[in-house]
């Protein structure tokens, strides 16, 4: 049996890592909603999606840090996070295993 710490099973894993970008822009543009309750559940579905998709979130890093920033009321943070571009990606994605 599979506890709560234990990994997603390798097809699920694999199933979202091929979705992720078709998915990702429209879970991306609801981060933006105009409800509460729809930036959550986009919120939620980034999260799953990005735990399931594992390394396979990391070419996507710059969108997601953007969208998460706008949707935080911090536009100006998603300009930072764009001019910087290739160096805040590399940082992101090489700690991003770690924190799965």
């Amino acid at each position: 049996m599979r506890g709560p710490q234990a990994r997603p099973a390798a097809a699920l894993r694999g199933r979202v890592r091929r979705a992720l970008p078709a998915v990702l822009p429209p879970v991306l543009a609801e981060l933006a909603g105009w409800t509460p309750a729809l930036r959550a559940a986009a919120a939620r579905q980034l999260r799953a999606l990005v735990l399931l998709g594992e390394a396979a979130a990391a070419p996507h890093l710059p969108a997601l840090l953007a969208a998460l920033a706008a949707a935080a009321g911090a536009a100006a943070m998603g300009l930072a996070i764009a001019r910087q571009g290739g160096t805040a990606v590399t940082a992101c994605s090489r700690a991003f295993p770690r924190m799965l």
